[in-house]
């Protein structure tokens, strides 16, 4: 069976869409968002936590996944995506910021939530099995 792949989509600062935000996946996770269209932004940051809604912010967070720059020599991924299976098995958490080039930090996006299952994990056991006796 093919691993599960979720693109979860992020609007930064817009309201929490609370049916949108949680996905079961296989073990490999996929985010995109909207690009932030200020002039002076230097990137994102994507934080995670096996807690939802409890995160330390910064660049030297043990929450911090990853930090994607759009400008200057480091900027080899792409801005408005991240994809990775670096999670074990469990429910994770996770939020984006903007940051600019002063190093300022948006106010963080609505929380996303997955729920990482085995990879290539079996399909769930057939239920309602029974003989049929309708004529």
């Amino acid at each position: 069976m093919k691993k599960l792949m979720v693109i979860m989509i992020c609007l930064l600062l817009c309201p929490i869409v609370s049916h949108a935000d949680s996905f079961i996946i296989g073990d490999n996770i996929s985010f995109a968002w909207n690009a932030n269209s200020d002039g002076d932004l230097a990137g994102y940051r994507i934080y995670f936590s096996d807690t939802s809604g409890v995160y330390i912010f910064g660049s030297s967070s043990p929450n911090l996944k990853i930090q994607i720059l759009c400008n200057g020599e480091d900027s080899s991924l792409e801005c408005t995506t991240y994809s990775t299976n670096e999670f074990g098995i469990g429910t994770w958490y996770f939020i984006i910021t903007a940051v600019d080039l002063a190093g300022q930090e948006s106010d963080p996006s609505n929380e996303l939530t997955a729920v990482v299952t085995a990879p290539n994990a079996p399909p769930s056991t057939p239920t309602g099995w029974r003989f049929d006796t309708a004529p």
